[in-house]
């Protein structure tokens, strides 16, 4: 089987300055935005939701949707497909994901999320570490399964498979980035939030 996409393969983060106290930086603006109002681009999901002061993005087919703090998370168009990056300044025009500090790639699987994360484990036998699998409560009534697995010492990754259950398929939420990402809030809120978009469930 071939090896899983490893986007942020080569990426190092800085182990010196305000790089080395981004983590901290992300949550503080996490905080901040779950207590009051955003000024974030796009639909924001305001005070009728779980998730105050976050964009709501919608797959262009409808099938899921999920919350994101945009910024500091910033859409990238590919050829294939939508990425979602964390570039290394908030104010970076063209954000690219050689040198994001976070990347999210989805992918759709024609199976139910613990059959997906089994299928793709061979990708992950030369890991370092790993962490999980556990279980995943998300919006909507969506469940699924999540683990946390490292590359190499400086490159970890974070994958949650979440069920859209009257589909009959699942999305595995795979994320990056150059610092451990198991125990990071910011990334669990967007999981929690990952749930049927307006083509299946009818609603926002």
């Amino acid at each position: 089987m071939s090896r899983l996409p490893a986007p942020m393969r080569g990426f190092r983060l800085a182990a010196c300055g305000w790089r080395g106290d981004l983590r901290g930086v992300l949550l503080g603006v996490l905080a901040l935005l779950l207590v009051g109002s955003a000024g974030a681009c796009g639909e924001v999901d305001g005070e009728s939701s779980a998730f105050p002061g976050t964009t709501v993005y919608e797959s262009s087919t409808g099938e899921y949707q999920f919350n994101l703090l945009e910024p500091p998370w910033r859409r990238v168009l590919l050829s294939s497909e939508t990425i979602f990056v964390v570039p290394p300044m908030i104010a970076t025009l063209l954000p690219t994901e050689s040198d994001a500090l976070y990347s999210l790639h989805i992918y759709r699987h024609t199976t139910d999320a613990a059959s997906a994360l089994q299928a793709d484990a061979p990708a992950r036998s030369g890991s370092v570490s790993t962490q999980g699998p556990s279980q995943v409560a998300a919006s909507g009534g969506s469940t699924g399964v999540e683990m946390s697995w490292a590359e190499d010492s400086a490159t970890f990754h974070r994958d949650a498979y979440i069920n859209i259950p009257t589909a009959g398929i699942s999305y595995r939420m795979h994320f990056s980035a150059a610092t451990a990402l198991a125990d990071d809030s910011m990334i669990s809120q967007m999981i929690v939030s990952f749930r049927p978009g307006s083509k299946i469930s009818g609603g926002k």
